[in-house]
């Protein structure tokens, strides 16, 4: 009793904050019913308004639990305020620290992030080309447009971009003989070092196009020290879809020697606390979530203070979903000097102002029209029980894999 803590090695019930609940309760909005669609797939069914979750308790993690465990009385303080708990703490807790990050970076003890001019060399074949030739290259590629100065030109060929060759041999290796439009376009912009709006339709590359840009910014920062947050952040709007990107950067995690972790709910948080303490190259997660790991135990899971690579992965749906005050603390969290870039499949003009107030200068690249649905994507209703979710899930995605793994 009087020799120090016990570990606690049984599983405790513990209720999740008001951010995984309003993730969760986005997802499962459609009771016993299962869309599927070419790319992604989000399945729901009947549960609870107020979820809970089961989370294994350890020594190493259990300070780590205490925001994502807060109890009734927090929950109940959370509906009465009318606001997010989690959120507000976030942004005070950056307050608080944004004179130490100041002065710490006034006498050099943040690392530099590189970014920009230092990243991209264009091939000569590329810079010779004339205005005219780019815009015939644009036309050529689904009538590619283009809205924002400086825009570089897009390239016909991976090795075009400047690539190291250890990521070359990767997309060689996966059979990738050449980009796909808005990968060719995108590639160029983000590697320069400029903020980006991308909108392309489903199944048209947009995971490699900020995967490529971002595996480069990667390997050309300083290694990881302990202690240090992650190079880059996704934030995505549903479990499944940080899953598939996770699938996606294990292609090349191996090879490059990065790492790493998927931040989700519905899924057990101890195992995510654990990993991202152990330091990681790439978080992609959803906002939700995000906000819990960031505030729980007072901040000290991971930071954001290194992280110059951030992408917001089918934007407008996280905006429709309600995670616009969530998405702004996070940003408020990472360093003033980074790349930011916006992905998705529609693009509705009542966005703009949303995505120019957190972009500096950004270029806006539209493949094939803006807001417009996939015409070539079928939809397909299924009446599945809970216990097929994760079989059917699981095909889908073997399939979609095994036919077009590239545009995934």
């Amino acid at each position: 009793m009087f020799g120090g803590r016990r570990k606690r090695k049984a599983a405790a019930k513990k209720t999740v904050s008001f951010g995984e609940a309003l993730e969760t309760s986005v997802v499962k909005k459609g009771a016993n019913m299962a869309v599927l669609t070419t790319g992604s797939a989000l399945v729901g069914d009947k549960g609870p308004s107020h979820m809970s979750v089961d989370i294994a308790e350890t020594s190493d993690i259990e300070d780590g639990m205490e925001m994502l465990g807060s109890g009734d009385e927090a929950d109940e303080e959370t509906k009465a305020s009318g606001k997010d708990s989690s959120v507000d703490q976030l942004e005070d807790r950056i307050k608080k620290k944004h004179a130490i990050l100041t002065k710490r970076a006034q006498e050099g003890k943040v690392p530099k992030i590189v970014k920009g001019k230092h990243l991209y060399r264009p091939a000569a074949s590329v810079m010779r080309m004339t205005e005219e030739e780019i815009n015939g290259m644009r036309m050529r590629m689904q009538d590619i447009k283009v809205k924002g100065v400086e825009c570089p030109a897009p390239v016909a060929r991976w090795s075009q971009a400047g690539l190291p060759g250890n990521l070359l041999a990767v997309l060689d290796h996966m059979k990738w003989t050449k980009p796909t439009p808005i990968q060719s376009q995108a590639l160029p912009v983000i590697l320069s070092g400029r903020d980006m709006i991308g909108c392309a339709k489903t199944g048209s590359g947009k995971t490699l196009a900020f995967l490529v840009p971002m595996l480069r910014h990667i390997l050309q920062q300083e290694p990881r020290r302990p202690g240090d947050g992650p190079h880059a952040l996704v934030l995505a709007p549903t479990r499944e879809l940080v899953c598939q990107i996770g699938i996606e950067f294990q292609r090349f995690e191996s090879v490059l020697g990065l790492s790493h972790v998927c931040v989700y709910g519905g899924a057990d948080v101890a195992y995510q606390i654990g990993d991202l303490k152990r330091g990681t190259d790439f978080v992609v997660a959803t906002p939700g979530r995000m906000i819990d790991i960031l505030t729980t135990n007072a901040g000290r899971v991971t930071n954001l203070q290194r992280c110059g690579y951030v992408c917001l992965d089918e934007a407008d749906r996280m905006f429709d979903m309600g995670f616009e005050k969530q998405i702004k603390a996070i940003l408020q969290a990472l360093p003033p000097k980074r790349i930011m870039v916006m992905f998705s499949a529609t693009f509705p003009r009542s966005m703009e102002g949303l995505a120019r107030a957190v972009l500096h200068r950004p270029i806006e690249i539209v493949v094939g029209g803006r807001s417009i649905p996939a015409a070539n994507v079928d939809q397909y209703v299924e009446m599945i029980t809970t216990q097929e979710k994760l079989g059917r899930l699981v095909s889908l995605v073997q399939g979609a894999l095994l036919n077009s793994p590239q545009k995934l």
